[in-house]
């Protein structure tokens, strides 16, 4: 009984760690200010949004993608561009062991690449009345 317990906790852990529904914010740089993206999650496909600024430009994109064991892969289509910046890309990232992270790379079709981080965000609780 004990042994069939413990398997349901640690596949309990598993699912729970390799969810990445919710919002998440930008944390690579400070040159991308106000960075939130929302991702929906399904199985292993998920769905997303990309809002920020980059020294203070606005830009905005969406994705479709997989997300596999902690891998994320999921190809971008920009919406409000950047003059100069690619319209669609690709970002690659994985999921830290503890959840609260996404850590990658973006790769546009002009081959530019960079460093993508993301942070869970939990919501603030709001107080009783």
């Amino acid at each position: 009984m004990k042994f069939i317990l413990g398997l349901l906790l640690l596949g309990t852990g598993i699912i729970a760690q390799n969810n990445v529904n919710g919002i998440w914010k930008d944390s690579a740089s400070t040159s991308f200010d106000k960075g939130t993206m929302i991702i929906a999650q399904q199985g292993d496909s998920i769905i997303l949004t990309h809002y920020l600024e980059f020294n203070g430009q606005p830009f905005t994109e969406y994705g479709v993608g997989n997300f596999k064991g902690d891998s994320l892969i999921y190809n971008l289509t920009v919406t409000l561009t950047i003059p100069g910046w690619s319209a669609t890309g690709v970002h690659k990232l994985k999921l830290t062991e503890n959840g609260n992270k996404l850590v990658g790379i973006y790769i546009d079709d002009k081959g530019n690449s960079g460093r993508l981080v993301f942070t869970r965000f939990a919501p603030l609780k709001t107080e009783e009345k």
